[in-house]
């Protein structure tokens, strides 16, 4: 089989996997972004933790104040225990990223996927209409 025959293949099963994977994936995307909506952007007050070891963040959501201790890795990305930071909240629960992580995965490797399906269907397009 000769060499050109070989690449045309391959740039077709990469075309067909990326833009089906991508187009799923893209689907998936949409979906979690729908089921993760009704987070508001609140303000957030950052306070040391009475009897407790880590810092609490209060906020206000749906007219009621709501709490709860920090983690590790949230009070990393905070200035300084005391200090307001933006969060945002769907009644009780807290996330300090607008998207979830899920989301922007899903929405990342479709992205990827849609990309070489696309550039793997032009490229075996110029080989085809090159070679003959």
């Amino acid at each position: 089989m000769p060499a050109l025959d070989v690449i045309g293949l391959l740039l077709e099963v990469l075309s067909w996997v990326g833009l089906g994977a991508g187009a799923v994936l893209g689907i998936a995307w949409i979906a979690a972004r729908s089921a993760d909506g009704g987070w508001r952007e609140v303000e957030v007050v950052v306070v040391p933790g009475i009897g407790q070891d880590a810092p609490v963040a209060r906020w206000f959501a749906g007219d009621e104040l709501h709490e709860r201790p920090l983690e590790d890795d949230e009070l990393a990305k905070l200035e300084a225990v005391g200090d307001d930071a933006v969060a945002w909240a769907s009644g009780g629960r807290l996330r300090f990223e607008r998207r979830s992580h899920a989301a922007r995965v899903l929405g990342l490797l479709a992205l990827i996927l849609l990309a070489v399906g696309a550039v793997a269907l032009a490229a075996g397009l110029i080989l085809s209409l090159t070679v003959g």
